[in-house]
């Protein structure tokens, strides 16, 4: 998870499996803007639900999701791994 690499870069701890709130928990100075959460709270919304056949109220997660929802779940993870690749990046110089 590239967001407990960035946490261990920093010398801290991460804790749980929410994104967004591991991204909001980073040490100081690093500054998560809101476009990063609401990143963060997409791939949260799919936590359960996608990995649990039971996660969900009725059927299966290969009925409730899509081509579509897997798409934007990708793009938000690959726009959170470049943050905290960047973030790093800017830390080892």
């Amino acid at each position: 998870m590239a967001v407990g690499a960035l946490f261990r870069a920093l010398g801290a701890d991460a804790w749980g499996h929410s994104v967004a709130r591991l991204l909001r928990d980073l040490p100081d100075p690093i500054d998560v803007d809101e476009r990063m959460l609401a990143l963060a709270r997409v791939l949260d919304r799919h936590y359960v639900p996608a990995r649990y056949p039971n996660g969900l109220p009725a059927g299966t997660p290969r009925e409730a999701f899509d081509g579509t929802d897997a798409e934007e779940a990708i793009r938000a993870a690959r726009s959170i791994v470049e943050f905290c690749e960047s973030e790093m990046a800017a830390r080892s110089r």
